[in-house]
């Protein structure tokens, strides 16, 4: 899993705890791989975010925000090179709609395209477990419907032609409240149209790398 897909998936409550993190995340990333290897099913990202919860909320429990990306990106980096259940989960994660990258690409969208995004407002988008989330964009808000029934509301700001921010408000869903606190901001940039599809990269701040995703215009479908 990408770091800023597993900071949309893991940000808790941010846990302080004095303790040194770095001296830490060899053991903590040892036992989170033991948990995951215990699983009698593939890992998904409800699995991640229990484990991580149930291993890391001791020794973060204060944890400022900077520090407790700093701790998720470390134990992040470490998983992937040492963790086989965690390394095969990236490579399903690593296809179809949603790619890892280590920055967004140049913007390639034309005019006419920018245009028909922003004024197309209902879209949908495959979320990395596979379910279909539905989307609702206007000039001042993006508004995830999920699976379920149950929403997620966040504030967007355009910041040039191509780039917005959106910024999280509320949930009635359980998984994204334990995801984001309100105020968490999240940046886009909208980098070409392919075929029904918009690319889009998303990208956190405080973190190294970006994703690249697709959302679809609302009654069209994945390309195969």
């Amino acid at each position: 899993m990408h770091k800023l897909i597993l900071i949309f998936l893991l940000l808790l409550n941010y846990p302080d705890s004095h303790a040194q993190v770095n001296e830490r995340v060899d053991s903590l990333s040892a036992e989170i791989c033991a948990t995951f290897k215990q699983a009698d099913q593939p890992l998904d990202s409800v699995i991640i975010m229990e484990t991580f919860r149930l291993h890391l909320s001791k020794y973060f429990e204060k944890m400022d925000s900077a520090s407790f990306f700093q701790a998720l990106d470390k134990i992040n980096t470490r998983l992937q090179t040492t963790c086989n259940p965690y390394k095969e989960y990236m490579k399903r994660y690593n296809t179809g709609d949603w790619i890892s990258v280590d920055k967004c690409p140049v913007s390639q969208i034309s005019n006419e395209d920018l245009n028909a995004f922003f004024s197309i407002k209902n879209f949908w988008y495959i979320e990395s477990n596979g379910d279909n989330t539905r989307v609702e964009i206007n000039s001042n808000s993006w508004t995830d419907r999920l699976k379920d029934g149950t929403y997620s509301k966040l504030s967007l700001t355009r910041l040039s032609p191509q780039e917005f921010v959106i910024s999280f408000k509320e949930s009635n869903n359980t998984i994204k409240q334990n995801m984001s606190k309100v105020g968490d901001q999240y940046y886009y940039t909208i980098i070409s149209r392919e075929g029904n599809a918009f690319l889009l990269c998303a990208s956190v701040p405080q973190l190294t790398g970006a994703t690249l995703f697709k959302v679809y215009p609302s009654g069209k479908t994945a390309a195969k």
